[in-house]
Protein backbone atom coordinates (compact mmCIF):
# COMPACT_ATOMS: atom_id res chain seq x y z
CA UNK A 1 0.00 0.00 0.00
CA UNK A 2 2.05 3.09 -0.89
CA UNK A 3 0.89 5.76 1.50
CA UNK A 4 1.16 9.85 0.07
CA UNK A 5 -1.04 12.04 1.58
CA UNK A 6 -2.78 10.12 4.39
CA UNK A 7 0.61 9.77 6.57
CA UNK A 8 -0.51 8.96 9.75
CA UNK A 9 -0.94 4.80 9.59
CA UNK A 10 3.39 4.90 9.54
CA UNK A 11 3.22 7.01 12.97
CA UNK A 12 0.71 5.08 14.83
CA UNK A 13 3.39 1.91 14.19
CA UNK A 14 6.25 3.72 14.14
CA UNK A 15 7.17 3.48 18.38
CA UNK A 16 5.66 -0.03 18.44
CA UNK A 17 7.00 -3.25 18.12
CA UNK A 18 7.93 -6.43 19.53
CA UNK A 19 11.04 -7.83 20.82
CA UNK A 20 10.94 -11.14 18.34
CA UNK A 21 9.55 -10.90 15.25
CA UNK A 22 7.62 -13.98 14.37
CA UNK A 23 8.36 -15.80 10.52
CA UNK A 24 9.29 -12.39 9.61
CA UNK A 25 11.59 -11.78 6.45
CA UNK A 26 15.04 -10.88 7.05
CA UNK A 27 15.80 -7.46 7.32
CA UNK A 28 17.47 -5.50 5.57
CA UNK A 29 20.61 -6.30 6.27
CA UNK A 30 22.58 -7.35 3.73
CA UNK A 31 25.84 -6.27 3.87
CA UNK A 32 25.27 -4.26 6.32
CA UNK A 33 23.22 -4.62 9.55
CA UNK A 34 21.68 -2.23 11.34
CA UNK A 35 22.39 -2.89 15.05
CA UNK A 36 22.29 0.73 16.41
CA UNK A 37 19.21 1.78 18.21
CA UNK A 38 17.45 5.47 19.03
CA UNK A 39 16.27 3.59 22.42
CA UNK A 40 17.97 0.57 23.29
CA UNK A 41 15.45 -1.23 25.31
CA UNK A 42 14.91 1.93 27.47
CA UNK A 43 11.91 -0.37 29.90
CA UNK A 44 9.82 0.87 32.82
CA UNK A 45 7.69 -1.11 35.50
CA UNK A 46 4.46 -0.51 35.76
CA UNK A 47 1.94 -3.14 37.57
CA UNK A 48 4.68 -5.68 37.27
CA UNK A 49 4.82 -5.49 33.60
CA UNK A 50 8.23 -4.22 31.70
CA UNK A 51 7.78 -1.88 29.19
CA UNK A 52 10.29 -2.59 26.34
CA UNK A 53 11.15 0.25 23.42
CA UNK A 54 13.40 -0.19 20.71
CA UNK A 55 13.69 2.13 17.43
CA UNK A 56 15.78 1.66 14.63
CA UNK A 57 17.02 4.35 11.70
CA UNK A 58 19.03 4.19 8.96
CA UNK A 59 19.63 6.40 5.66
CA UNK A 60 20.70 4.84 2.35
CA UNK A 61 21.64 6.46 -0.84
CA UNK A 62 23.06 5.84 -4.21
CA UNK A 63 23.73 7.25 -7.32
CA UNK A 64 23.97 4.78 -10.48
CA UNK A 65 25.16 5.36 -14.05
CA UNK A 66 23.47 2.41 -16.51
CA UNK A 67 24.66 1.96 -20.30
CA UNK A 68 21.89 0.96 -22.54
CA UNK A 69 22.14 -0.66 -25.31
CA UNK A 70 21.79 0.42 -28.82
CA UNK A 71 19.47 -2.26 -30.16
CA UNK A 72 17.07 -4.08 -28.21
CA UNK A 73 15.01 -7.56 -29.79
CA UNK A 74 12.06 -6.32 -28.08
CA UNK A 75 12.54 -2.78 -28.28
CA UNK A 76 12.05 -1.66 -32.30
CA UNK A 77 12.52 2.23 -30.48
CA UNK A 78 9.11 2.58 -28.61
CA UNK A 79 10.52 2.34 -24.98
CA UNK A 80 13.36 5.11 -23.13
CA UNK A 81 15.52 3.89 -21.01
CA UNK A 82 17.10 5.63 -17.82
CA UNK A 83 21.22 6.07 -18.33
CA UNK A 84 21.27 7.54 -14.24
CA UNK A 85 19.28 6.75 -11.17
CA UNK A 86 19.65 8.28 -7.79
CA UNK A 87 17.86 7.33 -4.39
CA UNK A 88 17.93 8.53 -0.91
CA UNK A 89 15.68 6.27 2.00
CA UNK A 90 14.97 6.63 5.02
CA UNK A 91 14.50 3.34 6.76
CA UNK A 92 12.62 3.48 10.43
CA UNK A 93 11.36 0.57 12.45
CA UNK A 94 9.60 0.75 15.66
CA UNK A 95 9.49 -2.07 18.25
CA UNK A 96 7.55 -1.73 21.68
CA UNK A 97 6.39 -5.26 23.73
CA UNK A 98 4.22 -4.96 27.10
CA UNK A 99 5.25 -8.36 29.39
CA UNK A 100 4.82 -11.04 27.89
CA UNK A 101 1.78 -11.15 25.74
CA UNK A 102 1.42 -7.92 23.78
CA UNK A 103 3.42 -6.48 21.16
CA UNK A 104 3.75 -4.41 18.08
CA UNK A 105 6.25 -4.22 15.39
CA UNK A 106 6.16 -1.43 12.25
CA UNK A 107 8.97 -0.58 9.83
CA UNK A 108 8.01 2.36 6.95
CA UNK A 109 10.59 3.59 4.10
CA UNK A 110 10.46 7.34 2.98
CA UNK A 111 12.24 7.45 -0.34
CA UNK A 112 13.00 10.04 -3.39
CA UNK A 113 14.07 8.51 -6.74
CA UNK A 114 15.34 10.77 -9.62
CA UNK A 115 15.92 9.61 -12.66
CA UNK A 116 17.25 10.71 -15.89
CA UNK A 117 16.76 8.97 -19.40
CA UNK A 118 18.16 8.74 -22.53
CA UNK A 119 16.13 11.49 -23.97
CA UNK A 120 17.56 13.99 -22.47
CA UNK A 121 14.50 14.63 -19.63
CA UNK A 122 14.64 13.78 -15.74
CA UNK A 123 11.56 12.92 -12.90
CA UNK A 124 11.69 13.36 -9.58
CA UNK A 125 9.38 10.14 -7.53
CA UNK A 126 8.67 10.74 -3.52
CA UNK A 127 6.74 7.90 -2.12
CA UNK A 128 6.20 6.24 1.70
CA UNK A 129 5.77 2.71 2.90
CA UNK A 130 4.27 0.85 5.51
CA UNK A 131 6.46 -1.99 5.22
CA UNK A 132 5.22 -4.19 8.10
CA UNK A 133 3.17 -3.11 10.96
CA UNK A 134 1.43 -5.80 12.94
CA UNK A 135 0.39 -6.52 17.05
CA UNK A 136 1.47 -9.71 18.18
CA UNK A 137 0.58 -11.58 21.31
CA UNK A 138 1.78 -14.86 23.07
CA UNK A 139 1.52 -16.93 26.29
CA UNK A 140 3.87 -17.06 28.86
CA UNK A 141 5.29 -20.25 27.16
CA UNK A 142 5.41 -18.82 23.46
CA UNK A 143 3.58 -22.06 22.75
CA UNK A 144 0.65 -20.05 20.92
CA UNK A 145 0.88 -16.67 19.33
CA UNK A 146 -1.30 -14.47 16.82
CA UNK A 147 -0.19 -11.93 15.31
CA UNK A 148 -2.57 -9.62 12.54
CA UNK A 149 -1.85 -6.56 10.55
CA UNK A 150 1.27 -6.19 7.68
CA UNK A 151 3.54 -8.93 8.04
CA UNK A 152 6.30 -10.22 5.42
CA UNK A 153 7.22 -13.85 6.58
CA UNK A 154 10.18 -15.52 4.89
CA UNK A 155 9.41 -19.58 4.35
CA UNK A 156 12.85 -20.10 2.79
CA UNK A 157 16.42 -19.66 3.34
CA UNK A 158 17.41 -19.75 -0.31
CA UNK A 159 20.99 -18.52 -1.60
CA UNK A 160 19.70 -17.06 -4.80
CA UNK A 161 16.35 -18.70 -5.44
CA UNK A 162 13.20 -19.71 -3.22
CA UNK A 163 10.81 -21.87 -4.70
CA UNK A 164 9.22 -22.12 -0.76
CA UNK A 165 8.00 -18.73 -0.49
CA UNK A 166 5.00 -19.10 -2.24
CA UNK A 167 3.47 -16.07 -1.12
CA UNK A 168 5.36 -14.05 -2.63
CA UNK A 169 5.15 -12.36 -5.36
CA UNK A 170 5.67 -14.25 -8.16
CA UNK A 171 8.64 -11.85 -9.92
CA UNK A 172 10.91 -14.05 -7.62
CA UNK A 173 14.27 -12.55 -9.89
CA UNK A 174 17.35 -13.52 -8.41
CA UNK A 175 19.74 -11.25 -6.34
CA UNK A 176 17.25 -8.58 -5.51
CA UNK A 177 18.35 -5.23 -5.48
CA UNK A 178 19.55 -4.62 -1.33
CA UNK A 179 18.55 -0.85 -1.83
CA UNK A 180 15.14 -1.37 -2.72
CA UNK A 181 13.45 -0.81 0.13
CA UNK A 182 10.17 -1.53 -1.55
CA UNK A 183 10.81 -5.42 -1.82
CA UNK A 184 10.54 -5.73 2.00
CA UNK A 185 6.73 -4.50 1.30
CA UNK A 186 4.97 -7.49 3.41
CA UNK A 187 0.90 -8.26 3.02
CA UNK A 188 -1.96 -8.13 5.37
CA UNK A 189 -2.80 -11.02 7.27
CA UNK A 190 -3.50 -12.80 10.22
CA UNK A 191 -1.06 -15.30 11.77
CA UNK A 192 -1.79 -18.09 13.65
CA UNK A 193 1.21 -19.27 15.42
CA UNK A 194 2.19 -22.68 17.48
CA UNK A 195 5.78 -24.31 18.73
CA UNK A 196 5.81 -27.15 20.56
CA UNK A 197 9.66 -28.61 20.76
CA UNK A 198 11.31 -28.28 17.60
CA UNK A 199 8.14 -28.24 15.63
CA UNK A 200 6.92 -25.06 14.42
CA UNK A 201 3.23 -24.34 12.88
CA UNK A 202 1.96 -21.78 11.02
CA UNK A 203 -1.76 -21.42 9.97
CA UNK A 204 -1.84 -17.77 7.43
CA UNK A 205 -4.94 -15.63 5.79
CA UNK A 206 -3.68 -13.09 3.46
CA UNK A 207 -4.62 -10.30 1.05
CA UNK A 208 -3.52 -11.59 -2.41
CA UNK A 209 -3.50 -7.63 -3.73
CA UNK A 210 -1.11 -7.36 -6.62
CA UNK A 211 0.86 -10.26 -5.63
CA UNK A 212 0.28 -12.81 -8.76
CA UNK A 213 0.56 -11.14 -12.43
CA UNK A 214 1.57 -7.86 -12.02
CA UNK A 215 1.29 -7.14 -15.51
CA UNK A 216 -0.32 -10.11 -17.44
CA UNK A 217 -3.86 -11.52 -16.88
CA UNK A 218 -3.27 -14.30 -14.78
CA UNK A 219 -5.28 -16.77 -12.52
CA UNK A 220 -5.19 -15.48 -8.99
CA UNK A 221 -5.91 -11.71 -10.18
CA UNK A 222 -9.50 -11.93 -9.32
CA UNK A 223 -9.16 -13.13 -5.99
CA UNK A 224 -8.88 -11.30 -2.42
CA UNK A 225 -7.73 -13.92 -0.64
CA UNK A 226 -4.69 -16.71 0.06
CA UNK A 227 -3.93 -19.12 3.02
CA UNK A 228 -1.20 -21.34 4.00
CA UNK A 229 -0.16 -23.59 6.20
CA UNK A 230 3.54 -23.96 7.10
CA UNK A 231 4.85 -26.52 9.40
CA UNK A 232 8.89 -26.90 10.45
CA UNK A 233 10.79 -29.47 11.87
CA UNK A 234 14.64 -28.25 13.33
CA UNK A 235 17.03 -30.84 13.50
CA UNK A 236 19.87 -32.91 11.82
CA UNK A 237 17.52 -32.25 8.89
CA UNK A 238 15.74 -29.15 8.89
CA UNK A 239 12.48 -30.08 7.27
CA UNK A 240 9.68 -27.09 5.73
CA UNK A 241 6.18 -28.08 4.26
CA UNK A 242 4.16 -25.57 2.76
CA UNK A 243 0.52 -25.95 1.52
CA UNK A 244 -1.05 -22.52 -0.11
CA UNK A 245 -4.20 -21.75 -1.88
CA UNK A 246 -5.24 -19.15 -3.53
CA UNK A 247 -9.51 -18.77 -2.71
CA UNK A 248 -11.01 -20.89 -5.52
CA UNK A 249 -7.88 -22.37 -7.09
CA UNK A 250 -6.12 -25.87 -6.32
CA UNK A 251 -3.28 -26.36 -3.48
CA UNK A 252 0.17 -25.59 -4.17
CA UNK A 253 2.85 -27.37 -2.16
CA UNK A 254 6.06 -26.68 -1.31
CA UNK A 255 8.89 -28.57 0.58
CA UNK A 256 12.53 -27.88 1.86
CA UNK A 257 15.55 -29.95 3.22
CA UNK A 258 18.47 -28.54 4.89
CA UNK A 259 21.08 -30.29 6.41
CA UNK A 260 24.93 -29.51 7.63
CA UNK A 261 27.81 -31.90 6.43
CA UNK A 262 30.97 -31.70 8.79
CA UNK A 263 31.90 -28.24 10.21
CA UNK A 264 31.52 -26.16 6.54
CA UNK A 265 29.03 -27.49 3.92
CA UNK A 266 24.96 -27.21 4.08
CA UNK A 267 23.04 -29.23 1.57
CA UNK A 268 20.04 -27.97 0.65
CA UNK A 269 16.64 -29.14 -1.73
CA UNK A 270 13.93 -27.08 -2.21
CA UNK A 271 11.21 -27.29 -4.68
CA UNK A 272 7.13 -25.79 -5.01
CA UNK A 273 4.60 -27.69 -7.31
CA UNK A 274 2.12 -24.62 -8.12
CA UNK A 275 -0.60 -24.41 -10.51
CA UNK A 276 -0.80 -20.56 -11.05
CA UNK A 277 2.02 -20.34 -14.01
CA UNK A 278 4.41 -17.49 -13.71
CA UNK A 279 4.41 -16.20 -17.39
CA UNK A 280 1.61 -16.52 -20.02
CA UNK A 281 1.35 -18.50 -22.82
CA UNK A 282 2.14 -17.02 -26.30
CA UNK A 283 -0.56 -16.17 -28.82
CA UNK A 284 -1.58 -14.59 -31.65
CA UNK A 285 0.16 -10.98 -30.89
CA UNK A 286 -1.12 -11.56 -27.64
CA UNK A 287 -0.32 -13.65 -24.13
CA UNK A 288 -3.19 -15.57 -22.13
CA UNK A 289 -3.14 -17.73 -18.81
CA UNK A 290 -1.53 -20.87 -18.88
CA UNK A 291 -3.62 -24.27 -18.28
CA UNK A 292 -3.67 -25.21 -14.51
CA UNK A 293 -1.29 -28.40 -15.55
CA UNK A 294 1.16 -28.14 -12.49
CA UNK A 295 4.76 -26.63 -12.83
CA UNK A 296 7.53 -27.61 -10.61
CA UNK A 297 10.37 -25.18 -9.61
CA UNK A 298 13.33 -26.50 -8.15
CA UNK A 299 16.57 -25.97 -6.69
CA UNK A 300 19.38 -28.16 -5.18
CA UNK A 301 22.37 -25.95 -3.55
CA UNK A 302 25.61 -26.55 -1.59
CA UNK A 303 27.07 -23.38 0.65
CA UNK A 304 30.80 -24.39 1.43
CA UNK A 305 32.54 -22.31 4.50
CA UNK A 306 35.98 -21.43 4.59
CA UNK A 307 38.49 -19.45 7.37
CA UNK A 308 38.74 -15.99 7.16
CA UNK A 309 34.91 -15.45 6.40
CA UNK A 310 34.97 -16.71 2.98
CA UNK A 311 32.02 -18.79 1.39
CA UNK A 312 31.28 -20.67 -1.90
CA UNK A 313 27.97 -21.24 -2.80
CA UNK A 314 26.44 -23.24 -5.91
CA UNK A 315 22.91 -23.74 -6.53
CA UNK A 316 21.13 -25.17 -9.69
CA UNK A 317 17.08 -24.14 -10.90
CA UNK A 318 14.90 -26.35 -12.56
CA UNK A 319 11.87 -24.23 -13.48
CA UNK A 320 8.82 -25.42 -15.45
CA UNK A 321 7.90 -21.73 -15.33
CA UNK A 322 9.92 -20.73 -18.16
CA UNK A 323 9.22 -21.45 -21.92
CA UNK A 324 10.73 -24.50 -23.26
CA UNK A 325 12.19 -24.20 -26.40
CA UNK A 326 9.03 -24.50 -28.63
CA UNK A 327 7.36 -21.53 -26.26
CA UNK A 328 10.15 -19.37 -26.96
CA UNK A 329 10.66 -19.88 -30.80
CA UNK A 330 6.82 -18.57 -30.70
CA UNK A 331 7.46 -15.57 -28.56
CA UNK A 332 10.23 -14.81 -31.03
CA UNK A 333 7.74 -15.21 -33.97
CA UNK A 334 5.35 -13.34 -32.90
CA UNK A 335 7.50 -10.43 -31.62
CA UNK A 336 9.17 -10.91 -35.31
CA UNK A 337 5.63 -10.42 -36.37
CA UNK A 338 4.47 -7.49 -34.17
CA UNK A 339 7.68 -5.23 -35.41
CA UNK A 340 6.76 -6.30 -38.95
CA UNK A 341 2.62 -4.93 -37.85
CA UNK A 342 4.02 -1.52 -36.58
CA UNK A 343 3.00 0.49 -40.07
CA UNK A 344 -0.36 -1.76 -40.74
CA UNK A 345 -3.69 -1.64 -39.01
CA UNK A 346 -2.49 -3.59 -36.19
CA UNK A 347 -0.13 -1.39 -34.68
CA UNK A 348 -2.11 -0.85 -31.89
CA UNK A 349 -2.15 -4.51 -31.20
CA UNK A 350 1.65 -5.00 -32.35
CA UNK A 351 2.29 -2.16 -29.97
CA UNK A 352 1.03 -3.91 -27.05
CA UNK A 353 2.57 -7.19 -27.48
CA UNK A 354 5.87 -5.89 -27.61
CA UNK A 355 5.22 -4.14 -24.39
CA UNK A 356 3.69 -6.96 -22.71
CA UNK A 357 6.91 -8.80 -24.53
CA UNK A 358 8.90 -6.24 -22.46
CA UNK A 359 7.49 -6.68 -19.11
CA UNK A 360 8.25 -10.73 -19.67
CA UNK A 361 11.76 -9.54 -18.44
CA UNK A 362 10.52 -8.49 -14.96
CA UNK A 363 8.53 -11.29 -14.09
CA UNK A 364 10.73 -14.25 -13.39
CA UNK A 365 13.40 -16.71 -14.98
CA UNK A 366 12.30 -17.06 -18.37
CA UNK A 367 13.74 -20.81 -19.34
CA UNK A 368 13.84 -23.62 -17.88
CA UNK A 369 17.53 -24.06 -16.66
CA UNK A 370 19.71 -22.31 -15.02
CA UNK A 371 23.21 -22.50 -12.84
CA UNK A 372 24.44 -19.88 -9.89
CA UNK A 373 28.30 -19.77 -7.92
CA UNK A 374 28.48 -16.85 -5.97
CA UNK A 375 32.04 -15.98 -3.57
CA UNK A 376 32.92 -13.76 -1.30
CA UNK A 377 33.74 -12.92 2.43
CA UNK A 378 31.10 -11.34 3.68
CA UNK A 379 31.03 -12.96 6.88
CA UNK A 380 34.06 -10.67 7.89
CA UNK A 381 32.88 -7.54 10.09
CA UNK A 382 33.77 -4.17 9.95
CA UNK A 383 36.40 -5.02 7.07
CA UNK A 384 36.83 -4.83 3.49
CA UNK A 385 33.93 -7.38 2.26
CA UNK A 386 34.14 -8.86 -1.53
CA UNK A 387 31.29 -10.91 -3.40
CA UNK A 388 31.16 -11.99 -6.84
CA UNK A 389 28.04 -13.99 -8.83
CA UNK A 390 27.32 -15.28 -12.14
CA UNK A 391 24.02 -16.73 -12.97
CA UNK A 392 24.15 -18.77 -16.27
CA UNK A 393 21.14 -19.77 -18.21
CA UNK A 394 21.89 -23.66 -19.69
CA UNK A 395 18.75 -23.04 -22.25
CA UNK A 396 20.31 -19.58 -24.06
CA UNK A 397 24.13 -19.59 -22.44
CA UNK A 398 23.32 -15.85 -21.81
CA UNK A 399 24.66 -14.41 -18.48
CA UNK A 400 24.63 -12.68 -15.41
CA UNK A 401 27.39 -11.05 -13.59
CA UNK A 402 27.39 -9.03 -10.20
CA UNK A 403 30.67 -8.13 -8.25
CA UNK A 404 30.36 -5.93 -4.83
CA UNK A 405 33.08 -4.25 -3.31
CA UNK A 406 32.09 -3.10 0.72
CA UNK A 407 33.90 -1.39 3.61
CA UNK A 408 32.51 -0.52 6.85
CA UNK A 409 34.51 2.64 7.59
CA UNK A 410 32.73 3.20 10.92
CA UNK A 411 30.35 1.30 13.26
CA UNK A 412 27.67 3.51 11.61
CA UNK A 413 28.78 4.35 7.74
CA UNK A 414 29.69 2.13 5.20
CA UNK A 415 29.53 2.12 1.49
CA UNK A 416 29.04 -0.35 -1.14
CA UNK A 417 30.37 -0.66 -5.02
CA UNK A 418 28.54 -2.89 -7.42
CA UNK A 419 29.07 -3.19 -11.03
CA UNK A 420 26.72 -5.68 -13.10
CA UNK A 421 26.97 -7.29 -16.41
CA UNK A 422 25.00 -9.17 -18.54
CA UNK A 423 25.73 -10.87 -21.53
CA UNK A 424 23.91 -12.73 -24.30
CA UNK A 425 22.72 -12.99 -27.91
CA UNK A 426 20.02 -10.26 -28.79
CA UNK A 427 17.14 -12.62 -28.15
CA UNK A 428 18.75 -14.49 -25.33
CA UNK A 429 17.29 -13.75 -21.38
CA UNK A 430 20.38 -11.72 -20.43
CA UNK A 431 20.68 -10.21 -24.30
CA UNK A 432 16.93 -8.93 -23.91
CA UNK A 433 17.71 -6.40 -20.75
CA UNK A 434 17.83 -2.79 -22.01
CA UNK A 435 20.88 -1.79 -19.15
CA UNK A 436 24.17 -3.70 -20.78
CA UNK A 437 26.65 -2.62 -17.45
CA UNK A 438 25.95 -0.90 -15.14
CA UNK A 439 27.54 0.73 -11.89
CA UNK A 440 26.14 2.11 -8.61
CA UNK A 441 27.69 3.73 -5.79
CA UNK A 442 26.00 3.28 -2.04
CA UNK A 443 26.05 5.13 0.88
CA UNK A 444 24.72 3.84 4.62
CA UNK A 445 24.37 5.70 7.96
CA UNK A 446 22.86 3.88 10.55
CA UNK A 447 22.10 6.04 13.45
Amino acid sequence: MVIRIRIILPFIFLPLAFAEKVASAEDYQDPFETNSELFDEVSTEEGGSRVVWDIDASLLGYHQQNEVRDDLYFDPGLFVFDEQESLLALDLSGQFSLGAHFSVYSRFAAIEHYRSNEAGTSEKETESHLLEGYFSSYTDNRRFGINVGRIKPQWSNGYNWSPANLLKATFDRPNLDADELTQQLGWDMAHFDFRYGRWNTGIYMAQVEDNLGGHFDTKGNDHEFQYALVVNREGDLDTRLVLHQIEGEATNVALGLSTLVGDSATLRLEGAWEHQRELPQPGELSYFPAEDDGYLKLVLGTQLSFNQGWDVTAEYLYNQHGFDDDEWDLVQTQVDSAKNELNSAQVYEAISFLSDSFNLLSTGQLRQEYLFLMWGNTRLDKKFQYRQSVQYNLDDKSQYHNLELIQNWTEHFSTRLQAQFFRGCESCEFGLLPTERLLRLSLYYDF
